[in-house]
């Protein structure tokens, strides 16, 4: 009994603290992510086309 206690005692506080930690990590992660591939993406298309000038 005090073993489940303690293992829900862990998954709440691990949900309630880490969760948020996790999900306010997120929107600078795909900031960077697609950042980057944009612009990688935009100098791939300018240096393919200085190729042929």
């Amino acid at each position: 009994d005090r073993m489940n206690d303690a293992l829900y005692a862990c998954v709440k506080n691990f949900r309630t603290y880490w969760g948020q930690k996790l999900v306010n990590v997120l929107r600078p992660l795909h900031t960077l992510l697609f950042s980057d591939a944009t612009h990688s993406e935009e100098n791939a298309d300018l240096n393919e086309e200085d190729l042929w000038d």
